[in-house]
């Protein structure tokens, strides 16, 4: 899987019963090291960037995938960081 494009390997791996969009795109970033994969569905991103952008309410997929293009393809790096901010959040 290493080889192909990573729309290529989610299409690939959504094909298995019970993996999604989600589990296919945070095993590219996980496991294959695909900084480019950004699991914009993940609802801790979602809210990590709104509290972040201080959003009225919290993006979709789609939103949040527009409103990150140009940090491709680093998108799986502020993954990570909103996970963590999103970590944070919740400790307080």
């Amino acid at each position: 899987m290493s080889g192909v494009l990573s729309w290529q390997a989610i299409a690939q791996l959504t094909q298995i019963k019970g993996i999604g969009v989600w589990t296919a795109e945070v095993y590219l970033l996980f496991c294959l090291e695909r900084l480019s994969s950004f699991p914009a569905s993940d609802l801790a991103v979602q809210i990590g960037y709104q509290r972040l952008k201080k959003l009225e309410r919290r993006p979709n997929r789609k939103e949040l995938i527009a409103s990150t293009d140009r940090l491709d393809p680093y998108r799986g790096a502020v993954a990570h960081l909103l996970w963590h901010y999103y970590r944070h959040l919740a400790q307080q």
